[in-house]
């Protein structure tokens, strides 16, 4: 994907450190997305951490530079799948604005375990927390069932059955998806078709965006005074934005932030922390 005008020469990283007189260290770090995501970051900076720490004696690990995997399309692009409809829908004139509120909601590794117990079958942590605060969301938001997502019934359906539900919808974005991904911005850019996401506005609702940072490191990450007391994304610009992080406290669990709108937040917290 090309860059757009307005990003030429920006900074793809910056980092900032801030020291306290009582030996504490706080690191603000920013990158673009061109340049890494979220695994690269973790890796980044474990990787910095361990050279603090080993100094002389580090060995920088080789680099993973082949983006051929997926990256690049099929000698005959051939998608196979309906991307114009689903990631590109055109520009959308009445995005909805709303405001909202950033908050952070910290789940318990007790409570994940009896999450978990709940769906009565083997899950991962990021489908159960996905499945319950799809559940609280959707009965703060007070949707009538018309406005649910595409799966309707997730107020009444049990946590194993919204747990299947997010567990066959991530499958289905496998190497065939992304190869059809791919191939179809081949085709596109083939035909000069100019493919533009719509426009998101400052809400989701109905709608959530969760991304997991549960599989990332930057809880591990030591340069020299333990792992960091805290960790936090920033303040993030769409309701409906959820991020999974794992909890910094030494018990574990999950801390979740997300971007609630004004209207919906005090029954949120009211009910977010009930299994029911």
């Amino acid at each position: 994907m090309p860059l757009q005008e307005e990003h030429v020469g920006v900074a793809l990283l910056q980092i900032k450190l801030n020291r306290y007189k009582c030996g504490g260290l706080a690191i603000g770090l920013t990158a673009h997305h061109h340049a890494a995501d979220g695994i690269s970051m973790s890796t980044v900076l474990t990787t910095w951490a361990s050279e603090v720490l080993q100094g002389r004696d580090f060995t920088a690990p080789s680099a993973f530079l082949d983006r051929g995997i997926t990256a690049l399309p099929r000698s005959v692009p051939t998608p196979v799948l309906d991307h114009q409809s689903t990631e590109f829908k055109g520009e959308d004139p009445a995005a909805p604005l709303c405001k909202f509120k950033n908050i952070t909601v910290r789940f318990t590794a007790e409570f994940v375990d009896e999450l978990k117990a709940l769906v009565d079958a083997r899950c991962s942590t990021f489908h159960c927390m996905l499945a319950h605060l799809w559940k609280k969301t959707t009965a703060a938001r007070g949707l009538a069932p018309e406005e649910f997502t595409q799966v309707r019934d997730v107020l009444s359906w049990s946590y194993g059955d919204v747990v299947g539900a997010i567990r066959d919808a991530v499958a289905r974005i496998d190497g065939d998806y992304i190869r059809s991904f791919v191939d179809f911005g081949a085709v596109a850019d083939a035909q000069g078709e100019e493919l533009t996401a719509p426009t998101a506005g400052t809400m989701c609702c109905p709608n959530l965006e969760v991304d997991s940072w549960l599989g990332f490191m930057f809880h591990q990450v030591d340069f020299g005074g333990g792992p960091p007391a805290a960790f936090q994304p920033p303040d993030l610009p769409v309701e409906g934005l959820t991020v999974f992080v794992p909890s910094c406290v030494p018990k574990g669990g999950v801390d979740v932030y997300m971007a609630v709108a004004e209207d919906h937040v005090t029954a949120f917290q009211q009910i977010c922390h009930y299994l029911d």
